[in-house]
């Protein structure tokens, strides 16, 4: 029923519109095998030429062990992320 996530040792919160409260969802890092769609995640990390600071610090989202979004390569404006200050 959330809807914002703060992750202290990134120092990030993560927004999410209501669409998503009602949602049992995950939010991690990147794993070693992960896969976004049919593409492995570290390959669309390596496309968008993605350094391996942002691919490592990168927020992911995930519903029913399925991601659903990722940070800097999602367009899904129901999820957002920002530095706390």
């Amino acid at each position: 029923g959330e809807t914002e996530v703060f992750i202290p040792h990134l120092n990030k919160l993560v927004l999410f519109t209501k669409e998503w409260a009602g949602k049992e969802l995950t939010v991690r890092n990147r794993l070693v095998g992960d896969r976004f769609g049919t593409k492995k995640l570290k390959d669309v990390f390596i496309d968008r030429k993605l350094d391996l600071y942002t691919r490592d610090t990168a927020v992911i989202i995930l519903e029913d062990k399925s991601i659903v979004w990722v940070e800097n390569i999602s367009h899904d404006a129901s999820i957002s992320v920002a530095l706390k200050k």
